[in-house]
């Protein structure tokens, strides 16, 4: 700005007049350089919107070009009247609007866009190509479905074709098995005739629309006609055997059943309560409903009521012979109670001297008190038990339905009673073991204890270090002690169990300190004995050695190693090496 301002006033002009004129000339530069943007961006967005409108063009080309008229000539093979007809000019009225009308207008709107493009009116040009593209989508989905309808139409008039002469065959070949098995089909035989002859109705719609040309309406009879077909082909294989087993099988049971029930009634048995009789009554109440199902050709249903009854008969023979076998079990296990019992109670008393005996000689917790409890708690339920199984013999064939799960639960306490005291018995025996093998290992701890006296003894020692003597004196008394707890009565074999642990650690403990000091102490002595050769020559080894001699007569064997060590370390490095090959040799 000061260039620009020099130089206005070495020209003689007006600075700010100068700076104006500037500005308005950047301005102008930049807005012709916008518009030219503006402009070649116009221009690359038209030649976008050309390439959109070649392929619309291209796109309706195709569509021109689709074979619709070889299509519809598909159609001059079948009978031209009816819905053929009716399709036939609809679908050729479909195409002619197609080719004549909307692509025509099609044409019109892609020359529209190329204008509107040309004068840059690029929104109405979006719009338009919009609308273009839904309306060839349209015409695309409009040949699709006239080509489904033509395939559907053709396919279903060659299917019908190839279908009529099989329904016809199997139409005649029912007549004559429906015939044959008309006694077996019993009273359902009515609502299967009535079927054939709607299926034979259908046929001959079928025929008949057919011939006018109303193909899929053709279809749809010869569908039904095929399916009742099927079902009628069902029914003559499983109604004759269905309706056998329902008036003649399923009777003949339900008989056998109510002779069982009163046969087994005059043996002394209790029915009554099984619930047998009535379910055998309900199922002959509900054969009325089986009736209605045979009038109306309900299969499914025939099934159903064929399955349950025989599934209630199974039913009610299952609970006959329950009850056979529940009357033998008592029968069987009545006679056995007295004994059994006998020996349960003979059992249960020598338990209890058992326990009295245990009492006398051992210490009785709270929780043996509470398992022999529960051992009598047990015993007194099987007692009442028992009383309540004694009754007369005589009684036994009206009795056996109550005495039945009372002696299956006697025998299943029973056993758990016999398994539990077994237990308990194993438990106090347990104790006893555990009493002779604590007498036995504190006889054994006093032995050892003995042989590390008398190893200490033989191991020529100055004297026993105070540790030495306190632990053997420990141990003693731990083993006085178990001793003591084990002459007790009763015992508690809790104490013993940790006086015994006690003992047998501090008894492990001394062995392991003799056998230390009884090694250090022969050590210490043959060091010296050993660095001996070296006092003459080093006063200050024989200072070191006076030491280690004081220690071993103090009796701290472990001092004297280590300063003996020393003394033999500053005397002779390799004294280790000469002294361990001095042993080998005089070994």
């Amino acid at each position: 700005m000061q260039t620009v301002q020099q130089q206005a006033l070495i020209e003689g002009g007006d600075p700010a007049m100068s700076l104006n004129i500037t500005v308005l000339l950047n301005i102008t530069v930049l807005l012709v350089i916008l518009v030219f943007l503006l402009y070649f961006a116009g221009l690359l967005y038209r030649r976008r919107i050309y390439r959109h409108v070649d392929k619309l063009e291209q796109w309706k080309i195709d569509i021109e070009n689709r074979p619709v008229a070889e299509e519809l000539a598909r159609l001059k093979s079948l009978k031209m009247a009816g819905e053929t007809e009716a399709s036939f000019e609809k679908w050729k009225g479909q195409w002619e609007e197609i080719v004549t009308v909307i692509l025509p207008d099609l044409e019109e709107t892609l020359i529209d866009i190329e204008d509107y493009a040309l004068r840059f009116r690029f929104v109405t040009c979006h719009r338009l190509i919009q609308t273009a593209q839904e309306k060839l989508w349209d015409v695309e989905e409009t040949l699709e479905t006239i080509k489904e309808e033509i395939d559907q139409l053709t396919e279903s008039e060659k299917g019908n074709r190839e279908k009529m002469t099989v329904l016809h065959e199997q139409l005649q070949e029912l007549k004559r098995l429906l015939q044959k098995h008309a006694m077996g089909l019993g009273i359902s035989y009515p609502v299967w005739y009535d079927k054939y002859k709607q299926a034979a109705d259908w046929y001959n719609e079928f025929q008949e629309a057919h011939n006018n040309g109303n193909y899929l309406q053709a279809q749809e009879l010869l569908n039904k006609v095929d399916l009742t077909c099927q079902e009628l082909y069902e029914a003559i294989e499983v109604c004759p055997n269905i309706i056998r087993t329902i008036e003649h099988d399923i009777p003949r049971k339900l008989k056998e059943v109510e002779d069982a029930i009163q046969e087994m009634k005059s043996k002394g048995y209790q029915v009554d309560h099984t619930g047998a009789e009535e379910q055998l009554a309900e199922m002959l109440k509900a054969k009325h409903q089986v009736v209605a199902y045979m009038q109306n050709g309900e299969i499914d249903n025939m099934k159903q009521w064929q399955d349950h009854v025989l599934e209630g008969i199974e039913e009610i023979y299952q609970r006959l012979e329950q009850e056979v076998e529940n009357k033998a079990y008592v029968v069987e296990n009545i006679g056995q109670l007295d004994a059994r019992h006998a020996a349960l109670m003979e059992k249960f008393n020598e338990l209890k001297r058992t326990v009295g005996d245990f009492k006398l000689s051992y210490s009785w917790d709270n929780e043996w008190e509470s398992k022999h409890d529960a051992l009598q708690k047990m015993f007194k339920a099987m007692q009442h038990t028992y009383d309540a199984l004694k009754v007369d013999p005589d009684k036994i064939d009206q009795l056996y339905p109550t005495l039945k799960p009372e002696l299956e639960r006697y025998f299943t306490n029973y056993e758990q009673l016999l398994e539990k005291t077994a237990s308990f018995e194993e438990e106090i025996q347990t104790i006893r073991k555990d009493e002779l093998d604590a007498k036995e290992e504190a006889q054994d701890l006093k032995r050892n204890l003995t042989k590390v006296r008398a190893h200490l003894r033989k191991s020529n020692l100055p004297g026993l270090p105070d540790h030495v003597q306190s632990g053997l004196n420990i141990a003693t008394e731990a083993l006085q002690e178990l001793q003591a707890s084990l002459e007790q009565a009763p015992i508690d074999m809790n104490r013993v169990q940790y006086q015994l642990k006690e003992a047998r650690s501090q008894v492990q403990s001394i062995a392991q300190v003799a056998s230390t000091v009884i090694e250090l102490a022969h050590r210490s002595e043959l060091l010296i004995q050993y660095g001996n050769r070296f006092r003459r020559e080093h006063a200050e080894v024989r200072e070191i050695l006076e030491g280690a001699e004081q220690a071993f007569r103090d009796l701290q064997f472990r001092e004297a190693v280590e300063l003996a060590e020393q003394a033999l370390d500053l005397a002779d490095r390799n004294w280790r090496k000469k002294l361990e090959e001095k042993q080998s040799v005089s070994v």
